[in-house]
């Protein structure tokens, strides 16, 4: 085989390699965003239907206590029924019920007869309710004595409110309780059906109960339908109209529960809100930065391959280094199964569905355990701060807490997870009475973080490490230090050199974007003074000015004006944007830096005479891998660096630019 011939053949066998690498990481990341995706859908599903059936029970209390104050006298007046209504605030209380009614049962005649005796509050709709007769509606009927022959409280099917009377369609239901002579033994349906007195009852519309218990539930299309054997299934709210739907949800769920012996079928979808809202970005990123290694990788090692044969063995031994960095990549995060829980908060109990006790290392099986007891499970390390997280929801500092932390397991060892929760309910002085959330095991995803950092590490070193010696090398050659090359052999390395250089920028600025993102760069915040900072940064940037005919020029600014910053990270920073705008700038034309006053911060902005930035990129200006003009040079990782520091050193960065008359990029950080 001829040496070109294996050149080409060595070229394509590396990109294959590379682009498969880049493929399998692209898709573990993939996969993983989607599992994770699918486990917040399903815990927001989930926390719905809890919501609607403790909402149920509440509502079924709401009645057990007004036959309580029956059960205490002989007989109640309608002016001490509207006492009871107007002292426990239903409408704020218990959004969702019409009222509260006492029904008189009578079935001493041909058939029984039962009136509404009173209701309240009294408005005009719950006026046409008084004296009507529930026995003589089927629907009503069945769902009263269903309630008289068991004891408890029983709901009727969807049907139209007499207050709604000039609805179209169902728009509510009915609950029963009944309520019994005083004294009487009510242990068999033949003793209950001969004692029965009359009910307590309550009518609600479907568009309030889930108003009252779930909210607005904004990016999901809830369908709540009654699917008990009576009848067929009946759609009892929807909160999108079905001509407003558009293709098929990425995420859907049914949930099939029980609700006063009736059963309800609770359908959630999602809609184009809440997939935006759990979309991510890593495996674009993945698969950018992996796109882009693999070109330049490709440029390195045909310009490796046309040089000495070391070139080639490091560019070889650089390639067996990616692949088995890339294959740590390939461990996807497994989908991680969701443990419920109901937190009693003030009887300090708490309900875990069965997975729980499998992520511990038991059997699968429920567990109800004390909040204090589960407290313990948590990691000294991470204790405190898991423990502020709860607090601060249970004040209502925040709608809700995702926390990261470890757990014992039953064998004594350590598993992490993911608990994530929000309060359903509280009392009328704000108190929390009850948390919902799930807790979903992330082992495997902080097993995929090491190998991350292993990855960085290694690429750190068995990357940059041999860069920086080529790098070296072909300086020298350049310079004639291995004689005069030939004019082809010159170019050739000129070529090597070049794209190398810019192969150690973009590894550079990977590890550095990499690094800050995951935490591992220290700040040391101090006071900066400006001008100081700005005679240096011209100083060490006037060669570049120059190569490109530009010029720095600093406007009249504050005197011993300083900023809190940590000095190194805001050169960084500078450097960055006086090299963009010199970079960009029309040969001959001044870059101008203002420094000002802005309240208790000081903006430095950076303006040049450039062509300026297209509105429809300005909004990706500072993302990973963006760039505008790709012929000026550049890994399009320098402004997304420079925003995530000034942001790690709490100050804000930005552009203002127009077309044709050039572009300002500032900074503001706190005055020291």
């Amino acid at each position: 085989m001829t040496p070109r011939r294996l050149r080409v053949l060595v070229l394509i066998l590396t990109g294959g390699l590379a682009l498969g690498l880049t493929l399998a990481a692209w898709r573990a990341a993939r996969d993983g965003a989607e599992s994770e995706a699918r486990n917040r859908f399903d815990v927001r599903a989930a926390e719905f239907v809890l919501a609607i059936r403790g909402r149920m029970l509440d509502y079924e209390q709401v009645l057990r206590g007004a036959a309580g104050l029956l059960a205490a006298s002989q007989s109640v007046a309608a002016d001490e029924w509207r006492d009871y209504v107007a002292t426990i605030q239903i409408e704020r209380a218990y959004p969702g019920i019409v009222g509260i009614g006492h029904v008189s049962w009578d079935d001493g005649g041909d058939r029984p007869v039962a009136k509404v005796d009173y209701i309240e509050p009294l408005d005009d709709a719950n006026r046409r309710a008084v004296g009507f007769d529930m026995a003589a509606e089927p629907a009503r009927r069945r769902a009263m004595e269903r309630a008289r022959d068991s004891g408890e409280a029983a709901i009727t099917r969807a049907l139209t409110l007499v207050q709604d009377a000039a609805e179209p369609r169902p728009s509510g239901f009915l609950m029963f309780l009944p309520v019994f002579r005083r004294g009487a033994v009510t242990e068999t349906v033949i003793a209950r059906r001969a004692t029965l007195a009359g009910f307590i009852y309550a009518p609600f519309r479907f568009a309030d109960l889930i108003a009252g218990s779930i909210g607005a539930a904004p990016g999901f299309d809830l369908r709540l339908l009654d699917v008990s054997q009576d009848a067929a299934p009946v759609e009892l709210y929807r909160s999108v109209a079905s001509a407003a739907l558009g293709e098929d949800p990425r995420f859907s769920r049914i949930d099939t529960f029980r609700v006063g012996q009736r059963v309800w079928r609770l359908e959630a979808a999602s809609l184009p809100a809440f997939e935006q809202e759990v979309a991510s970005g890593r495996p674009a990123l993945i698969l950018a930065s992996g796109l882009a290694i693999t070109a330049l990788l490709l440029i390195v090692v045909w310009s490796l391959a046309t040089t000495r044969e070391r070139a080639r063995e490091l560019a070889q031994h650089m390639t067996v280094a990616l692949r088995a960095s890339d294959e740590r990549l390939q461990l996807a995060l497994a989908s991680s199964h969701l443990a419920l829980f109901d937190w009693d908060v003030p009887a300090g109990l708490v309900q875990l569905s069965a997975e729980w006790s499998v992520m511990l290392g038991g059997p699968p099986e429920p567990t109800l355990a004390p909040a204090r007891k589960l407290e313990l499970l948590v990691h000294p390390d991470e204790a405190h701060a898991v423990m502020a997280e709860i607090r601060s929801l249970l004040r209502g500092d925040t709608d809700e807490y995702r926390v990261e932390h470890r757990v014992r397991t039953l064998q004594g060892g350590w598993k992490w997870i993911e608990s994530s929760a929000r309060v359903n309910e509280r009392d009328k002085e704000g108190r929390a009475l009850r948390v919902t959330g799930a807790n979903a095991d992330i082992t495997e995803r902080k097993a995929v973080e090491e190998l991350k950092n292993e990855f960085i590490a290694t690429v750190s070193h068995e990357l940059r490490t041999p860069l920086t010696s080529m790098l070296g090398s072909l300086a020298l050659m350049n310079e004639g230090a291995a004689g005069d090359l030939p004019p082809e052999a010159r170019k050739f390395t000129e070529i090597a050199y070049a794209n190398t250089e810019r192969l150690a920028d973009l590894v550079n600025d990977i590890l550095d974007i990499e690094r800050i993102e995951a935490g591992g760069v220290e700040l040391s915040l101090r006071a900066v003074p400006l001008g100081e900072l700005l005679e240096r940064a011209f100083e060490l940037n006037a060669g570049y000015a120059e190569r490109f005919g530009a010029r720095f020029e600093l406007e009249l600014a504050p005197k011993g004006l300083s900023v809190r910053a940590d000095r190194d990270r805001l050169m960084q920073v500078l450097t960055n944007l006086l090299s963009n705008a010199a970079k960009h700038s029309p040969r001959g034309a001044a870059v101008t830096v203002k420094v000002e006053e802005r309240g208790a911060a000081a903006r430095l902005s950076v303006i040049d005479r450039g062509p300026g930035i297209a509105a429809e990129f300005r909004a990706r200006l500072f993302g990973k891998f963006e760039q505008a003009d790709r012929s000026r040079g550049g890994t399009g990782l320098g402004l997304a660096i420079s925003k995530a520091l000034i942001e790690r050193m709490d100050g804000r960065i930005g552009c203002e630019s127009e077309p044709g008359r050039g572009s300002t990029f500032w900074i503001e950080l706190p005055r020291a």
